[in-house]
């Protein structure tokens, strides 16, 4: 007797402090108006034009590029993975981070502007919902792209939108995460990966770099304390220093 049956397989993400959130960037062409206003307006031949970014952590790392740029747009919208200063990955429009880190950083990319005319300066709209954001950690948005600019909101949970004003460019902010419990310990020396560990891995991040690969190493490297010899570069000083580690001696 032959019974049919139906097997349900349910894949959990293994990393319990997952989360994903939107982040939203509408511009509005209108001539002194706001994007409230416009709202209110009820004005119907104001083309407004919106992109939708994504961030998040969870048990694996997950990017999506970012749309192709339209002819024209009042707005854009996108996000970097900055490793070094020349050495910029993207633009995304989906960049999740592998969770176990204890701090992460997003760029986001803004044109509050585009290409439609006047060519006078407009402003545009970043909102978000506080709600999608990391409920137990930290989530500073800070101006320009490195992780030290002014602190433009101390708490993204404590806020839903930030007005950018400018012309045809690309501004940058930076997300910065530091989840619960994170940013408090001292780096390890050789962490290359940031895992709190000096390990095998590390090395093989290593000799990747070495030959010339990507090698994944953790964004802020150059500012951490992992760093080997303090030339702020991972080299062949770090791989014999982590190769030691590893077998004891």
């Amino acid at each position: 007797m032959t019974q049919d049956m139906n097997i349900t397989v349910v894949f959990k993400d293994e990393f319990a402090d997952s989360w994903q959130a939107e982040i939203h960037a509408v511009s509005e062409i209108a001539d002194g108006m706001s994007y409230s206003e416009w709202q209110l307006s009820g004005e119907e031949n104001i083309l407004v034009n919106s992109y939708k970014i994504v961030i998040g952590v969870s048990s694996r790392d997950i990017t999506k590029a970012a749309p192709p740029v339209p002819p024209e747009y009042s707005v854009k919208a996108d996000i970097w993975d900055i490793l070094s200063a020349e050495d910029w990955r993207g633009p995304y429009g989906k960049l999740i981070r592998k969770g176990g880190a204890d701090k992460y950083q997003w760029v986001l990319g803004i044109n509050p502007h585009g290409t439609l005319p006047p060519p006078v300066s407009r402003s545009s709209t970043i909102t978000w919902n506080p709600e999608e954001l990391d409920p137990k950690g930290t989530c500073q948005l800070r101006e320009g792209y490195d992780g030290s600019g002014e602190i433009l909101i101390e708490d993204m949970r404590t806020a839903t939108s930030l007005d950018v004003y400018g012309n045809d460019s690309t501004q940058f902010f930076t997300i910065e995460l530091i989840p619960e419990g994170g940013g408090l310990g001292e780096d390890v020396k050789g962490d290359l990966n940031n895992d709190r560990k000096a390990d095998l891995k590390d090395a093989v991040i290593g000799l990747k770099i070495l030959a010339g690969e990507d090698g994944n190493i953790r964004a802020d490297y150059r500012e951490s304390e992992a760093d080997v010899n303090g030339d702020g570069t991972a080299g062949l000083e770090e791989v014999i220093w982590l190769l030691r580690e590893v077998s004891g001696q």
